[in-house]
């Protein structure tokens, strides 16, 4: 009776954090969107909860039911276990837009292990191959629990060594954030795994996989609200305390100085007027290009800051280097324009110096940028 009132509550716990993850995330998004396999995790982990309050309930004498209810039970939690590893391999690999998530055979060549241990495990009522209940309704382990265990952890295993390993190459600062927040997802589910070691009747996997939901789930949401949805840079909101950090250490000795550089599209709004939002987004993910290509090159901190403004945060020790960057964005703009016949894009930058003596925050370095902003104009015209 104590293990039970231990699982009971529990699991109305997981059931209840699930419930409010899976409506907070349809609320916030599309149910045709990518999200929509974030929340099929969340159903999968509900529906764990409660198979494993129904045996909890079988086990310890709570529910009378047959021997093959009992079976049944098992089958659906082991089977639903694997399918959370699956559906989490499959949303992890979206969400990095791997290649193969758009050819439907590969969704069937991966279900295959799955189908296998769906079988086997409904076998086991006959030849207790992957588990057993004897007939006081004790669980027993049967020789090819392995494969089980194995195809449970294979798929978070492989998509979070994949996202882990994109984290660190790709260039995009909020994809990098984003990658290393789900390989962080397999960490609670590996400790729930642990601690069924040392009490198998308890609800460690079903907590940890909603430990590892809420942790993914609200850094995702971070993640999206300090980013552009439009080219997926980070916005102001992230800037300013990246550009914080920066000062600090400004604040005592530095060998490098910091630099804020404004770039605006003038005409966007008259590009808006003219072509339509179409065409106004695609000016701006022109520009986003450009700036993107410029952090690289210069290890610098994009970001978009306003409707048709892009900031980036730059440090050098070279005081000559802020000229060179700055032709080099003339030069990529002037490209840019050149692959466009229907328009050209207009605009003027302006860039701040971070002083230790006349400047206090990041609002002052960015209105000196602003002010030269206004004072300096480039078009494809002149």
């Amino acid at each position: 009776m104590t293990n039970f009132g231990w699982n009971l509550e529990v699991d109305i716990m997981i059931l209840m954090i699930t419930s409010f993850i899976a409506t907070r995330s349809l609320v916030s998004n599309n149910i045709y969107s990518i999200d929509r396999l974030f929340r099929i995790v969340i159903y999968f982990d509900m529906a764990l909860a409660v198979t494993d309050l129904m045996w909890s309930a079988i086990a310890n004498g709570i529910w009378v039911v047959p021997l093959w209810v009992a079976y049944a039970v098992n089958v659906a939690y082991l089977w639903v276990l694997a399918m959370v590893g699956f559906s989490w391999f499959i949303y992890s690999e979206a969400i990095m837009e791997m290649k193969w998530t758009k050819i439907g055979i590969y969704f069937v060549l991966f279900s295959i292990p799955e189908l296998v241990l769906l079988i086997l495990l409904i076998m086991s009522y006959w030849t207790g191959i992957i588990f057993s209940v004897g007939p006081d309704f004790t669980y027993h382990r049967g020789p090819l629990l392995l494969f089980a265990t194995a195809v449970d952890i294979t798929y978070p295993a492989v998509t979070t060594i994949r996202a882990l390993a994109r984290s660190f190459k790709n260039k995009y600062y909020i994809h990098r954030r984003e990658y290393r927040n789900m390989a962080s997802f397999v960490l609670f589910p590996t400790i729930g795994a642990g601690l069924l070691a040392l009490d198998p009747n308890a609800p460690y996997m079903a907590s940890g996989i909603m430990l590892a939901l809420v942790f993914t789930f609200f850094g995702r949401e971070e993640t999206v609200i300090q980013s552009d949805p439009l080219t997926g840079m980070p916005n102001r909101r992230k800037l300013y305390p990246y550009v914080e950090k920066i000062i600090e250490r400004h604040e005592g000795f530095s060998t490098k100085d910091l630099y804020f550089i404004l770039i605006e599209i003038t005409n966007l709004k008259e590009i808006r007027s003219r072509y339509g939002n179409v065409e106004a987004d695609n000016a701006v993910m022109m520009l986003a290009e450009v700036v993107e290509s410029l952090c690289e090159e210069y290890s610098a901190y994009g970001t978009r800051y306003s409707d048709n403004r892009f900031g980036i945060a730059f440090e050098t020790p070279e005081p000559d280097e802020i000229n060179s960057l700055m032709k080099k964005i003339e030069m990529l703009l002037a490209e840019s324009e050149e692959e466009n016949l229907q328009y050209s894009i207009e605009f003027k930058y302006g860039y701040a110096r971070y002083d230790t003596v006349i400047m206090d925050s990041v609002k002052s370095l960015v209105e000196v940028a602003e002010n030269r902003l206004r004072g300096r104009e480039y078009s494809q015209d002149q």
